[in-house]
């Protein structure tokens, strides 16, 4: 299991942003799609608690 940093969530979320697939971001950061769309969905929460780990 890889550990993803908040550099790596907030990288995810602004490729995101810039309409990069999943899959690419994935294959990017060496994460798996799941953890992409956990991190992507977490940050649509509102606050700062939504990047912490669960």
């Amino acid at each position: 299991m890889s550990h993803v940093t908040p550099e790596m969530r907030r990288i995810m979320v602004m490729a995101k942003k810039a309409g990069k697939k999943t899959k690419e971001i994935a294959e990017f950061l060496g994460i798996s799609r799941k953890t992409v769309w956990k991190w992507n969905k977490r940050a649509h929460h509102p606050g700062k608690e939504s990047f912490r780990d669960k």
